[in-house]
């Protein structure tokens, strides 16, 4: 194994003995690993055969190729004169730059390669063996019996592929003319820019280089040179005019003057594309100082970012205020209350002392209201006979008092009688238990009609 390097201005270490010696194939090699073979694109006349249309001759432009690592180059026009053809027969000639690495030549140079004469001629093919190596400028029709070349005869064959190709790098990526001039105008990659013109019957065109026809995913980005009515359409190079459309299919209100707005093709509309495409948002459906678009045009959100909102509760009603809430705000908590209404009718015996009333509510109950219609002293009784009428009574204090109207008893008598003297409350389980107490009398009279139950209505409010 060895290492190789190169390349080093050399030192002369004896009279005509120099220390770096370099050989034609080491730099045939160094280029060839970084150059493909054919004509540099881009450099000077890029080697253009041509002719006047007047003569024999063909001229051959300045230019660079590589073949095979080997470099040429020509530095000022070349003329080639071209044999004429015998009347009946044409001929093809071939300007090549050639390699001759034989011995006796060692060279690279351009020539004419003279084709056969014939009624169908075809160009001659091309030498490529061990020793040389030739690539085709252009193809030059010679025709029998004129002694010019028509301009159009001659047929350039740079650029293509194993013919003449573009050199290029072996180490970059590589792309020809054609390549790139596809690549440019692929308006599905690339989103071209225009600026409308026209608008009869809404109807605005642009010019795109190398649109000959509408197809699916077509881009173009657009600039209105005025505003647009509703419906709007578009047409390219004088193509089809076709509709904008939004998204959704539906017509989009008018396009704004200046407005730049992007379309893709979909095989029958043109559909707006982001901005201008579709929104129904008005500016209290969108926070205050954050920008949106919909179909009118931008606008900036009013809605007041309230964040998070807290609530107590309280018996007066209270709104929860408009705008955004941040979801970190509640109601904080309070104390739950079920409440029930009973209404009960008791009836209450003439001489009870005391009547205990159960109320089932279905819960532990905490606090309660009674309301009581007509709960006191009883004087709905009759008292006849020999004592006379009693015309009524009074409590006061423990006593109970009767007036007889001035009549003194003549018989022992007992009267019996209450009055509602208070109540109390318990709460045992799901039940409200109330008591009702009175006072009995018992004053030695015997009425001949004794009183008769009495019935009270009640009605309890209770929570828990």
């Amino acid at each position: 194994m060895a290492e190789n390097f190169s390349f080093f201005d050399p030192v002369e270490v004896a009279p005509g003995v120099w220390d770096r010696e370099y050989f034609a194939q080491q730099f045939t090699d160094y280029f060839r690993r970084l150059v493909t073979t054919g004509v540099m694109k881009g450099e000077s006349g890029e080697l253009k055969v041509s002719t006047e249309g007047n003569s024999m001759i063909t001229t051959l432009s300045t230019g660079v190729a590589y073949v095979v690592g080997r470099s040429y180059e020509n530095t000022s026009p070349l003329t080639h004169t071209h044999d004429t053809e015998v009347l009946g027969k044409n001929r093809i000639d071939r300007i090549v730059v050639r390699l001759d690495l034989r011995t006796e030549s060692r060279f690279v140079k351009s020539f004419i390669k003279k084709g056969v004469p014939t009624t169908v001629p075809v160009a001659p093919a091309l030498q490529r063996d061990q020793f040389i190596y030739e690539i085709s400028l252009a193809q030059v029709k010679i025709i029998g019996g004129q002694t010019y070349i028509n301009a159009n005869d001659v047929i350039d064959e740079r650029g293509k592929t194993d013919i003449c190709p573009w050199a290029g790098s072996k180490i970059l990526p590589n792309f020809d003319q054609a390549g790139l001039e596809e690549h440019i105008h692929d308006y599905k990659e690339h989103i071209p820019y225009a600026v409308t013109t026209g608008g009869t019957n809404e109807v605005y065109d642009i010019s795109l280089d190398g649109v000959t026809d509408l197809y699916e995913g077509l881009a173009v980005s657009i600039k209105m040179h005025k505003q647009s009515g509703v419906p709007v359409f578009l047409r390219i190079n004088g193509l089809n005019t076709k509709l904008i459309v939004k998204p959704n299919g539906q017509n989009p209100s008018a396009l704004k003057k200046d407005g730049i707005y992007t379309l893709r093709y979909n095989g029958n509309s043109f559909i707006l594309q982001g901005e201008g495409g579709s929104g129904t948002a008005i500016v209290g459906d969108v926070l205050t100082g954050k920008t949106f678009t919909n179909d009118e045009g931008e606008f900036t959100g009013t809605m007041p970012n309230r964040g998070a909102v807290y609530i107590t509760p309280t018996e007066s009603l209270q709104y929860i205020p408009a705008g955004y809430h941040n979801g970190a705000g509640y109601v904080r908590g309070a104390q739950l209350y079920k409440k029930v209404v009973v209404d009960k009718t008791v009836s209450i015996p003439y001489n009870a002392a005391r009547v205990t009333i159960p109320i089932y509510v279905g819960f532990p109950p905490r606090e309660w209201a009674v309301e009581i219609n007509n709960l006191g002293f009883n004087s709905n009784y009759n008292l006849s006979g020999v004592i006379g009428i009693v015309f009524g009574g009074t409590y006061v204090g423990d006593t109970l008092r009767l007036d007889y109207g001035g009549n003194a008893p003549t018989v022992s008598k007992q009267l019996y009688c209450w009055v509602h003297q208070g109540y109390n409350t318990y709460v045992s389980g799901n039940y409200l238990y109330f008591d009702l107490e009175f006072i009995t009398a018992e004053e030695g009279f015997k009425g001949l009609y004794p009183p008769v139950a009495q019935t009270r209505d009640l009605k309890f409010t209770i929570w828990g």
